[in-house]
């Protein structure tokens, strides 16, 4: 009698583990989704500063620009030094962080200008739009740059003939 337990001890052994190792449905592991590129609208064009803090750039200064490329790259002028960083924006939100900027001494109110200019890019939050403007704020909703739009980075050669 205690063979046929164990006997049937054994078999019940066996039924419970092949349950637990028996395969279930085929599951294919799922991959969260790929956010999807939003086209924004001022990206691939080139800017040129015309107000900070409220204020328009005085005549005389060079004004600052900044371009936004599509690969979350961004260039510009301060107005006297060259920079570049990246930036990372959804509909309505931006952070934009600086790689480098040139440290040359600019001349008259330029200098005082690119402080200031420079100071308020690192500390915007959001963006908005209206026609050929863009205003970049921080994050208590304040208007600290607006910019109009600017000349085209590369104009297109002149297709005028040679002279001969």
């Amino acid at each position: 009698m205690t063979r046929s337990m164990t006997a049937q001890g054994l078999g019940l052994l066996l039924v419970v583990s092949a349950a637990c190792a028996a395969p279930g449905p085929a599951s294919t592991p799922t991959r969260p989704p790929t956010p999807t590129p939003i086209a924004l609208p001022f990206i691939g064009q080139d800017w040129v500063l015309e107000l900070i803090d409220g204020n328009p750039i005085t005549d005389g200064a060079i004004p600052a620009t900044i371009h936004f490329g599509d690969n979350q790259q961004l260039t510009g002028s301060g107005g006297c030094n060259p920079y570049a960083g990246s930036y990372a924006a959804d509909a309505t939100t931006i952070n934009v962080s600086f790689s480098y900027s040139t440290e040359l001494a600019c001349h008259g109110l330029t200098m005082f200008i690119e402080q200031d200019y420079f100071q308020a890019l690192s500390n915007i939050a959001a963006w908005s739009m209206s026609t050929n403007a863009l205003t970049l704020s921080d994050d208590n909703g304040l208007a600290r740059l607006v910019f109009g739009v600017g000349p085209a980075a590369n104009p297109a050669p002149s297709s005028s003939p040679a002279p001969s």
